[in-house]
């Protein structure tokens, strides 16, 4: 009897040691770092997506060009243009930005009027004499060109006017928009050029109507000053406005293919206004326009060196 008992004790002892081995043998493969397929040698195959990413990537960098020199071409219609439009030297921009829809949302009716740009002047910023902020050395009221590309910089002038700008990657460069072509004979924007007695709220389209000629669609928007007045753009609400992700003052890509194609050609001129600076800043064709548009303004000169044309590159598609 003691021999059975003694012989059962020792199997039940074999089977508890059997499986305590056998659970200690699958903590250590659970633990064991699995072999990559790389280091087996195996092949990975690529995926339909990675050799579609890399297509995209391919015609992404075909349809850069001399005035996109970002990846602009990806940017839908309709869409705000990016930060990496505006982060381009002062020149480029100027010529980039003509052909580009400026919107705007009105602060008081909520309308959002348009309009393509067809007239730009550029300002390198620090070095060029014509530049607000050619000392180099931000101010309080010339920090927005200064600040990152894409940023709207508005000034007063001649103690009645407002002048928008938009800052470029240069050294407090930025480029002013002269005129633009709206997109449609705006109601609103005949009573905002309507001059006004005294200062008040920007009239509704609801608002009484007065006795003045009526201003041609292209007359609205034809220079610096009408520009602002027209789109309701002033120092006081636009200033330093980051125009990449505001909802009230951006720029799309035109719907018009002879815009969107760059089909036009560009002129270029001596900036407007800038007598006084020194002839190595005065003499410097950097005033961009489309040619034959008749929302360009009307800039006056003192000699005949005035223009040359320049036809612009179509972007690849």
């Amino acid at each position: 009897m003691s021999t059975r008992r003694s012989s059962s004790r020792r199997a039940a002892a074999a089977a508890v040691s059997a499986i305590k081995k056998a659970s200690e043998s699958d903590d250590i493969s659970s633990n064991a770092k699995p072999t990559s397929s790389r280091k087996r040698g195996l092949r990975i195959p690529k995926t339909a997506s990675s050799a579609k990413n890399a297509k995209l990537n391919e015609e992404k960098e075909a349809s850069q060009s001399e005035y996109f020199q970002t990846e602009v071409e990806s940017v839908g219609i309709g869409t705000k243009l990016p930060r990496s439009f505006y982060d381009q030297d002062s020149v480029s921009l100027a010529k980039a930005l003509l052909g580009k829809v400026l919107c705007r949302k009105l602060p008081e009716t909520g309308e959002i009027v348009k309009g393509t740009i067809v007239e730009t002047e550029a300002y390198p910023g620090c070095g060029d004499a014509a530049s607000h902020s050619f000392k180099g050395v931000p101010t309080k009221s010339s920090m927005a060109m200064f600040m990152e590309p894409g940023t709207a910089y508005v000034y007063f002038t001649y103690g009645m006017y407002h002048c928008f700008n938009i800052s470029s990657k240069d050294n407090g460069g930025a480029c002013l928009l002269r005129a633009v072509e709206l997109l449609e004979d705006y109601e609103i924007m005949q009573m905002l050029r309507r001059p006004q007695k005294k200062k008040a709220e920007t009239p509704t389209p609801e608002a009484k109507k007065k006795d003045v000629k009526r201003l041609k669609p292209h007359e609205l928007t034809n220079g610096p000053a009408k520009l602002c007045l027209a789109f309701n753009i002033d120092r006081f609400i636009c200033d330093k406005i980051d125009m990449t992700s505001s909802n009230e003052l951006w720029l799309e890509n035109s719907f018009n293919e002879f815009y969107n194609l760059r089909q036009f050609e560009i002129n270029e001129s001596r900036r407007v206004g800038i007598d006084s600076t020194p002839p190595e800043a005065r003499n410097k064709l950097y005033r961009f326009f489309v040619k034959d548009n008749a929302s360009v303004s009307k800039a006056k000169f003192s000699d005949d060196k005035v223009s040359r044309s320049t036809p612009t590159k179509k972007s690849k598609r």
